[in-house]
């Protein structure tokens, strides 16, 4: 919207920043999608692929460590990280893999009961964060269900070492992405089912 001064004259536009930062955004979150689908695409294994997707959707957003738990019968177990380089992510991750969600239980234990994704601005402060992970990142975070269809096979969680305000257009992309990664898992899990049939013959 233009705007005048008192004498009339021109001084500029009210509200196209806006416009263009939500647009940039909007591109942003799409490339994310699109990387997405080109890193499954060129993964031999599924853990390439889910490494692959950690470390872009962490460098990309922004976020400290990235980590996949998946599914193992009746609980959630650590399966794949990604992180930042340093002391403290390293110790994030190392504690990392000695966990076990039940469901229902924690963030991840979360996503998978209720298959949504959830974004906590601080979970110092949340107390539906389990904090089993110790306090090396005390930030922000967002979890979300890898699906294969309705089936949800894991859950991907990302941390940060600041407060991060809630991304509800960043939970949209992500809600693809796990489709996405549940396909692939999918997959992958098919050809090592057809390569073991082969070596049988």
């Amino acid at each position: 919207e233009p705007i005048f001064n008192a004498d009339g004259r021109f001084t500029g536009y009210r509200g196209i920043g806006k416009e263009i930062t939500e647009r940039k955004r909007e591109e942003a979150l799409l490339a994310l999608e699109h990387a997405v689908t080109r890193h499954l695409a060129d993964a031999a294994t599924s853990t390439l692929g889910l490494e692959a997707v950690l470390r872009r959707i962490c460098e990309s957003q922004g976020w400290t460590a990235g980590r996949y738990f998946s599914l193992d019968g009746e609980v959630l177990r650590f399966s794949h990280a990604w992180g930042q380089p340093g002391e403290a992510v390293e110790r994030f991750i190392a504690r990392s893999r000695d966990i076990v969600y039940r469901r229902g239980e924690g963030l991840s234990g979360l996503a998978w009961q209720t298959g949504a994704s959830l974004w906590v601005r601080d979970v110092s402060k949340d107390p539906r964060a389990s904090g089993s992970s110790g306090a090396a990142l005390q930030g922000g975070a967002f979890v979300f269900p890898v699906k294969a269809g309705e089936r949800i096979l894991g859950v991907m969680s990302f941390s940060s070492s600041d407060v991060r305000e809630p991304d509800e257009r960043l939970l949209r992309a992500v809600g693809v992405i796990g489709s996405q990664v549940g396909q692939f898992l999918m997959r992958k899990k098919a050809e090592k089912k057809q390569r073991r049939r082969e070596e049988d013959l």
